[in-house]
């Protein structure tokens, strides 16, 4: 709930992958109970009972429900595809002497079609097959890799809080009001402009510049959540925005966003 209310979306790749991990997990475990479509309504009880503190609960209702419904629906339509598909293989190597469904393949319905482990080892078991588990493990320690090594090209580092240029020894920074629990955009001040600790009065284009805004939608990296990317629009020019962090500087709590 406070994920779909911080603006993540389910999806197959960084937050929004651990989000819908998360949603179809509960989704599975609902239904081995012989429970379906009730993760809406639990939303709707975190809602009530935490928005009096979490005001932002409220005001993102609508679109804290719908995310989840609709991601609940299409993991319920996906496990039945997935399900049938593999019923289809196994049907297929049911003359197979060793029954072993290979590394790759099982991974590739864990991965590719959204089918959880657990139940792929018990449609395995329950039709007499064994699931080569340690090649699924090594195929997605690849993925992993393949991950950690993406992440690593889009994120580049950010100067710390100590050397961030003029904020170093500037007091009259205030804190980044951050906007993004119920907009996209906003209208925005450029409190900071920096090029690797150099304060700058303009950008040039291509160059590697650092922005701190008095308000921003961008949400900065934080906690395992990987901060935002986008755009900074202005009257003569733009910044594509690859990374957002936050950063506490003179006690205040900035929001940096990284960009050319």
């Amino acid at each position: 709930t406070f994920l779909v209310c911080d603006r993540v979306m389910p999806s197959n790749e960084g937050r929004g992958y651990v989000l819908r991990r998360v949603l179809r997990r509960a989704a599975l475990f609902g239904r081995k109970l012989g429970e379906e479509r009730f993760l809406r309504n639990i939303a709707i009880e975190v809602t009530k009972s935490m928005q009096h503190i979490y005001p932002e609960l409220k005001q993102n209702y609508s679109h804290i429900i719908n995310v989840i419904n609709d991601e609940e629906i299409r993991f319920h339509e996906t496990l039945d595809s997935s399900l049938n598909l593999l019923d289809g293989l196994l049907e297929t190597k049911k003359d197979d002497k060793d029954k072993i469904i290979p590394g790759g393949v099982a991974f590739q319905f864990y991965d590719t079609y959204g089918l959880p482990r657990e139940v792929l080892a018990e449609v395995a078991q329950q039709s007499g097959f064994k699931v080569d588990w340690e090649g699924f493990e090594a195929e997605l320690e690849r993925q992993r890799e393949r991950a950690r090594a993406a992440h690593k090209i889009a994120s580049p580092s950010i100067p710390s809080g100590e050397t961030f240029g003029r904020t170093k020894v500037s007091v009259s920074l205030l804190p980044t009001e951050f906007v993004g629990s119920t907009r996209t955009r906003c209208q925005s001040k450029v409190i900071s402009l920096e090029d690797e600790g150099k304060s700058l009065g303009t950008a040039h284009q291509g160059q590697q510049i650092y922005v701190i805004l008095d308000r921003t939608p961008f949400y900065g990296e934080m906690g395992g959540q990987v901060g935002d990317t986008g755009e900074i629009r202005a009257k003569k020019g733009r910044i594509e925005v690859t990374n957002t962090v936050r950063q506490t500087i003179n006690g205040n709590d900035l929001i940096v966003h990284q960009g050319k």
